[in-house]
């Protein structure tokens, strides 16, 4: 049955003026209804009143000839009228909820960058490697996106009342208008790092962990549930956008994974590479050959770092 024919079949039973036959239709509805019944959503007092109210019903009819009607099933009906109640199916029919939002994914290889406008005119950049998942249409209320692994970099637009927030691994980072830039991947700290404006960024447990300001960096490292924060340039922030990598205080770690989105390389080592620290810049037309060799030059902790290229597109460290 349509939603309108059910809803005045309803209401005349909840007048007293449904006919024999319209009670057949509703009580036969109402036997496919009881194959899925919800029966949690109605408040005790509404179950309370409607439970008279549904024997008030049942024991008038009991004198009349249509009484025969009813088949077993109709104790299932009861059931359900009396948990749900009619003031419930009302609600249900009048206030429908509204159709789910599409979710769209927008992914990079190695290799690829990607730059998407949403639906609210804020823009923003996939590095390589990277997924993001973000609704067709925002809620009056909130614009939410998740990135699921990768880099991105965000312009968002400025709206007091619809704050932004981007869900990553660990982190929950939300902010009304600026720029900033997330990383993350399931291996490493999450990071957030600010262009401009403010962001606060909390666990996605709920712990909130600071507000970050233009250049504020914070790794949040969940192993231990604990995170840092230095400073970064304006550069690191945006440049990777034009081709112009820079990484300061950056993980030797954080930077081979860089190189392999960049280049479509593998790195594999035996070494421990997370205390490594090291700042370099280069452009993404350098020849990978070359930014090794630079990173073998300034690599210092915890002691020299170098190459082997092992076959194509994979290199040892050692």
């Amino acid at each position: 049955m349509e939603r309108e024919e059910i809803y005045s079949l309803l209401q005349q039973y909840q007048q007293g003026k449904l006919s024999t036959e319209n009670t057949l239709l509703l009580y036969t509805w109402l036997d496919q209804v009881a194959a899925h019944p919800i029966t949690e959503q109605l408040p005790d007092a509404d179950a309370n009143a409607m439970k008279m109210s549904v024997w008030e019903h049942i024991s008038s009819q009991s004198s009349k000839p249509r009484v025969f009607w009813l088949r077993w099933k109709w104790a299932a009906t009861a059931a359900i009228l009396l948990l749900l109640g009619i003031t419930y199916l009302f609600r249900q029919f009048i206030h429908q909820a509204p159709p789910p939002i599409k979710m769209l994914m927008a992914s990079t290889g190695q290799g690829q960058m990607l730059s998407l406008q949403l639906p609210d005119s804020s823009v923003i950049w996939l590095n390589a490697n990277t997924t993001l998942e973000y609704p067709e249409t925002f809620s009056d209320t909130l614009r939410k996106v998740v990135l699921v692994t990768g880099e991105a970099y965000f312009d968002i637009r400025e709206n007091p009342h619809r704050p932004f927030v981007v869900q990553s691994n660990h982190l929950i980072t939300k902010v009304l208008g600026t720029t900033f830039k997330i990383r993350t991947y399931k291996e490493l700290p999450d990071q957030v790092a600010v262009g401009t404006g403010k962001v606060s960024v909390a666990t996605t447990r709920h712990r909130y962990l600071s507000q970050l300001t233009a250049t504020d960096r914070l790794v949040y490292h969940a192993a231990t549930d604990s995170f840092d924060l230095d400073s970064v340039t304006n550069a690191e922030v945006a440049d990777w956008i034009q081709g112009n990598i820079v990484m300061t205080s950056a993980s030797i770690q954080d930077v081979l994974k860089e190189l392999e989105g960049i280049y479509s390389v593998q790195f594999i080592t035996s070494r421990s590479l997370e205390k490594g620290k090291l700042s370099i810049a280069f452009k993404k037309g350098m020849p990978l050959e070359q930014v090794l060799q630079m990173i073998e030059r300034v690599s210092v902790q915890p002691g020299k770092i170098h190459f082997r290229n092992k076959e194509a597109g994979l290199y040892e460290v050692y």
